[in-house]
């Protein structure tokens, strides 16, 4: 349906925004204020749709998410622990990417507000120092290697009860918000049975009169 529908319609809006935006233009982008100039842009690139499903959509998404940052973390412990830092170094975006997919797929729109910003340059600072680290030769090194060891278990450790809370803060959000779609839909349900009740009654609509009204009432005709 995207492909055949709605496709041809955002490459034409993307053309259409193209040829007639003659400024750039400032946005907020991962908290971020980020300026874009169209004019810049292949008029011909390739658009992709993703199609929502509804909330069944979501919900499915949220729990296949859910499993998959527990198993990164646990990657992160085994190449800490096997002597692989850089790995483990490199697992830390993943997580981060997992988290924010969850955050998103449960309908909230700002998942940087939960989660640090790594960016590439302190990825690269740390395997800069993790590979000095490596490459040291003194008799300290052993020692320097087990303190670093011990704060990287550390800040794994702490790592994983910040993401522990989150979740638990996110899975709570979850909940309100499930119970509150829940009620909305049971207060629509409320007022529409209400409703064709009321028909009823007054003989709207063409709806039988409920059972137990007199049948003899008439409208018109003659007093007395």
């Amino acid at each position: 349906m995207a492909e055949l529908g709605w496709t041809p319609v955002f490459r034409c809006l993307l053309k259409l925004i193209i040829k007639h935006r003659d400024k750039p233009k400032t946005i907020r982008m991962q908290g971020k204020s980020v300026e874009i100039d169209p004019k810049s842009w292949n008029a011909d690139m390739d658009v992709t749709i993703d199609v929502g499903l509804g909330t069944g959509s979501r919900d499915r998404d949220m729990m296949m998410l859910q499993g998959i940052p527990g198993n990164q973390i646990t990657l992160i412990d085994r190449f800490t622990e096997g002597g692989f830092p850089e790995k483990a170094l490199e697992m830390v975006p993943k997580v981060l990417t997992t988290l924010s997919k969850l955050t998103e797929s449960a309908g909230i729109r700002n998942p940087e507000a939960f989660f640090p910003t790594v960016t590439p340059d302190e990825m690269e600072a740390a395997k800069t120092r993790i590979a000095e680290m490596q490459q040291k030769g003194d008799p300290k090194l052993e020692a320097e290697q087990a303190q670093q060891k011990a704060e990287q278990e550390f800040a794994v450790a702490k790592f994983r009860a910040e993401m522990q809370l989150k979740r638990d803060q996110l899975a709570a959000e979850m909940t309100l918000k499930r119970e509150q779609m829940q009620a909305e839909m049971q207060l629509k349900r409320d007022l529409h049975q209400q409703e064709l009740r009321m028909r009823a009654i007054s003989g709207f609509g063409g709806l039988p009169a409920p059972s137990g009204l007199s049948s003899d009432i008439r409208l018109g005709g003659e007093m007395g």
